[in-house]
């Protein structure tokens, strides 16, 4: 596991072929949304849960290829 500070600094390590996995806030998720990702790999847990954050609005910005329900 490699930690970063910054977005400069992941764009400077991170190869093409790799993935890279974003665990946040939602500070972090949408400092990340704001700069561009190829793919997003989301997972949504259905209930009704207590909370005042959520992650930032997205689906404007990619298109949904797939879909899986278990």
């Amino acid at each position: 596991m490699e930690v970063y500070t910054s977005i400069e600094e992941v764009k400077k390590h991170l190869s093409p072929d790799e993935d890279l996995l974003v665990l946040g806030g939602s500070e972090i998720y949408k400092l990340f949304l704001d700069n561009p990702l190829s793919e997003i790999r989301l997972s949504e847990i259905h209930g009704n849960y207590e909370g005042d954050t959520y992650f930032p609005a997205f689906e404007e910005l990619y298109e949904e290829v797939s879909r899986e329900n278990k």
